[in-house]
């Protein structure tokens, strides 16, 4: 995200909270998975 969303045409937006995704249910430790998710919004150019 810090080099490559500056240069994508989008930028992250501060008035939506990041969102993350815990999918580690019934699956061993070294097996869990997050996802964490930023919402962006295209740059104004």
């Amino acid at each position: 995200m810090k080099e490559w969303l500056p240069e994508s045409g989008w930028q992250a937006d501060p008035s939506r909270p990041n969102y993350e995704w815990y999918q580690n249910s019934c699956v061993p430790a070294e097996l869990s998975l997050t996802f964490l998710c930023t919402p962006v919004v295209k740059m104004d150019n």
